[in-house]
């Protein structure tokens, strides 16, 4: 008996107060709006809410059943565009301080809406300001950030390179730029990191300077030189005589005939030839001082019995070095047809020592050294 009272008891209690609660959200239903019951089914907060009925966006919301934080984000920061409404609903987001302001920016230059959507996706936050403060406006910019070879540093370059080489497509413009032809031969010295190195490049933008003397120099065995006492390193006197004694074992007579050459050399003839010829000549065909290939230690000269380099590219000696000197390490470092990307014209005798493995892909890729080495060390990406 006692415990039906209870009950009845706890029963007055507890109705009361599921019908108190019923009508309070009764009442509040009653008196909440729709479009901001709505928008609150959506996501919306009530902050956001009252920005977006302020901006009469309500109803295009509600009626396309849409919630984009990037929206919300842009509202409650109060950088919200009116023109750039259909760009915040269609944009990810991005959880830092200046995504929006970098949104709005990006489409302030004019940026298609799948070029800002790349450009967020691909680019973090300091990448992106890269495009911002320099003004870059680059058509299909995605397919640069596609190329493997991209490097965000240079995209100020390659706009500029492209507008002044419009029939070039992206890949050419990013690889001459990241060679830096964007910039004139002789026009911008570039940092050698590992002078010493097998793989070092010298050419008309890396310098080696006028204190660079290789390590260790040895003489080149007299049956496979001419009377000067030729030296390169060591690598490389080993690799010739391998070659020019399996020449030699078939008639062949590989001659070299110049090798190091210190800084003071180099600038001995280069001078005597700009004096000849003037600059312009000079330079089409003679290493300035401190540039030269020579210098490493790792280049080599190379003539037939005539001992003339002109007839060089006819002998038979070159006729089997272009296509045999990959195996022994050496490739034609100048090659025909690539005079836009070496600097220098045609030398079917300058040969360069990189080592089997890269000689083989340089020859079997049809590239210059050049090429390689803005392809796989100057820009390696860890």
């Amino acid at each position: 008996m006692q415990k039906k009272k209870r009950r009845l008891k706890i029963s007055r209690i507890i109705i009361p107060l599921v019908l108190i609660i019923l009508i309070g959200f009764g009442i509040h239903f009653v008196l909440t709006p729709k479009n901001v019951r709505e928008l609150k089914k959506l996501n919306y907060n009530n902050d956001t809410i009252e920005i977006i009925i302020d901006k009469k966006l309500d109803a295009y919301l509600i009626e396309n059943n849409i919630y984009s934080k990037t929206l919300d984000k842009a509202l409650l920061k109060g950088e919200y565009k009116e023109e750039y409404l259909e760009e915040y609903i269609n944009l990810p987001y991005k959880d830092y301080d200046e995504y929006i302001n970098q949104v709005n920016k990006l489409n302030d230059l004019k940026y298609a809406r799948v070029d800002v959507k790349a450009i967020i996706e691909k680019l973090d936050e300091k990448e992106i300001d890269v495009i911002i403060d320099n003004e870059i406006v680059l058509d299909n910019i995605v397919s640069y950030f596609d190329n493997k070879y991209f490097i965000i540093n240079n995209l100020t370059r390659y706009a500029n390179y492209k507008k002044a080489n419009e029939s070039y497509d992206v890949d050419t413009v990013i690889s001459y730029v990241n060679m830096y032809l964007d910039y004139p031969f002789y026009g911008h010295d570039v940092d050698i990191a590992k002078i010493d190195d097998l793989l070092v490049i010298a050419n008309k933008y890396y310098k080696l300077g006028s204190d660079f003397i290789p390590k260790e120099l040895v003489t080149i065995n007299a049956k496979y030189r001419n009377s000067y006492n030729h030296q390169v390193r060591p690598i490389v006197k080993e690799s010739y005589e391998k070659m020019a004694e399996d020449m030699f074992k078939i008639g062949l007579r590989p001659t070299v005939t110049s090798s190091y050459r210190s800084y003071a050399t180099q600038k001995i003839l280069y001078d005597a030839d700009k004096a000849s010829n003037g600059v312009a000549m000079a330079d089409k065909y003679t290493a300035r001082p401190g540039y030269s290939e020579h210098q490493t230690g790792l280049a080599i000269d190379v003539k037939d019995g005539s001992g003339q380099y002109a007839f060089f590219k006819n002998s038979d000696e070159y006729k089997w070095m272009k296509d045999n000197a990959h195996k022994y390490g050496f490739i034609l470092r100048y090659p025909e047809g690539k005079e836009h990307i070496t600097g220098f014209s045609f030398e079917a005798w300058h040969y360069r020592y990189v080592g089997v493995d890269v000689a083989t892909f340089i020859y079997e890729n049809d590239l210059t050294f050049d090429e390689y080495h803005m392809m796989y060390i100057a820009n390696k990406k860890d």
